[in-house]
């Protein structure tokens, strides 16, 4: 995904391009949402910062609330994520990390655009597998080598790194539990007012015999 300036390289010799988008494919409908908003109606997206507007994203069940926006398409002109999704709509074909049973939605609303998808994600089993006994699918030794520094379990529900991704696990797909989505971080500033998710608040959605809430 990170070769697409080649784009054009490609279409001068007549070699057709794919590429293999790792975020989820409601994020790649984000994307091209937003992208819409400004190339085809002019909207500034950046007015939607500090906003609770409800906006119907078509690779969305639900409204997705302004709020939940990450930063990197708040910038000038939605940046490097509206340059993006313009160059991923002239691409022969785009591979998804995803399955088409975990996000149906998503996937079925990409595959009408004029842009063919193709999901090569993980099968059910695979996943599967992970959750239930994730000390088989790690290195060997990997659990006793990080045992001061991290803690590894079959599913643990948490916000992601990009509000939206957490905006889709708990209200989308209902795979995870609600511990905190409303905030914003911005990776291109380093400012100290960072808000983040402490291993109090994880454990304290965590229910006795190991489970969660």
């Amino acid at each position: 995904m990170l070769n697409t300036a080649m784009v054009d390289v490609a279409n001068e010799f007549g070699v057709p391009t794919y590429v293999f988008y790792t975020s989820s494919a409601a994020f790649l409908g984000l994307t091209f949402y937003l992208q819409s908003l400004s190339d085809d109606h002019g909207q500034d997206i950046r007015e939607y910062e500090d906003t609770e507007a409800s906006l119907p994203v078509p690779c969305f069940l639900n409204p997705v609330s302004a709020k939940f926006l990450p930063s990197v398409v708040l910038d000038k002109e939605g940046g490097a994520s509206t340059i993006l999704a313009r160059r991923l709509r002239g691409m022969k074909g785009i591979i998804l990390n995803t399955v088409l049973e975990l996000e149906t939605h998503a996937v079925m609303t990409l595959s009408v655009g004029k842009t063919p998808v193709y999901c090569v994600g993980p099968e059910k089993r695979e996943l599967a597998g992970g959750y239930e006994n994730p000390e088989e699918v790690l290195p060997e030794g990997f659990l006793e080598r990080t045992t001061c520094i991290g803690k590894v379990v079959g599913w643990a529900p948490q916000a992601a790194v990009l509000r939206i991704r957490a905006f889709e696990m708990v209200k989308e797909l209902e795979l995870a539990v609600e511990i905190k989505m409303d905030f914003r971080k911005d990776f291109l500033t380093t400012s100290s007012a960072v808000i983040a998710v402490t291993a109090e608040e994880i454990e304290w959605h965590k229910m006795p015999d190991g489970r969660w809430e």
